[in-house]
């Protein structure tokens, strides 16, 4: 499935980093959309579009550098910094190109997440769609050890402010058969 690109602008700046495009849904960008939906934030300020991912810190330095960071450059070709902030770590960047396309063609919300949801064109890919939520994973999720009488039982738990995100990810495992709360 091809993307319609014709939305898309691309200011002076993009233009002259030759940001890129996706033509067409793909792992990497599933992964990044997951990304952006845990830990992303994206929304214009005077006619400039700015972009950000934040994790931990410490836990998250090493896979911003070594997976978060060139997986941005594979999928728009964009270059940033990574940085340290009080409390997080990750990047920002200014694009209107890569706003317009995850906000008008993706249907990702520029602003507040709180009613964010997983774009339907990964719906249409089994792969795609379990990429998308292994990103969500990486960012709102956790694996922990729950005391039994037996011993310990592994747990996965994701959290998130979006009721539609929970539905959809819920009803998704239910219909593959994984027992989920």
């Amino acid at each position: 499935m091809k993307f319609d690109l014709s939305k898309i602008e691309f200011s002076r700046y993009d233009k002259i980093r030759s940001i890129q495009i996706p033509e067409e849904p793909t792992e990497d960008l599933a992964y990044l959309i997951g990304l952006h939906i845990g830990d992303g934030s994206m929304n214009f300020y005077q006619n400039s579009g700015l972009y950000s991912v934040r994790g931990h810190k410490v836990d998250d330095r090493k896979h911003y550098e070594k997976v978060i960071k060139p997986l941005f450059k594979r999928v728009y070709n964009v270059d940033f910094n990574l940085r340290e902030w009080k409390d997080v770590f990750g990047f920002q960047f200014t694009s209107k190109a890569i706003l317009n396309f995850e906000n008008k063609v993706l249907c990702l919300p520029l602003g507040p997440k709180g009613e964010i949801s997983i774009p339907e064109v990964f719906f249409k890919d089994e792969n795609l769609i379990g990429i998308v939520i292994r990103g969500i994973f990486d960012t709102d999720g956790c694996v922990y050890l729950e005391k039994k009488k037996n011993g310990l039982y592994p747990r996965l738990e994701l959290c998130s402010t979006s009721g539609p995100l929970i539905l959809q990810i819920k009803n998704y495992l239910d219909e593959n058969e994984i027992s989920s709360c």
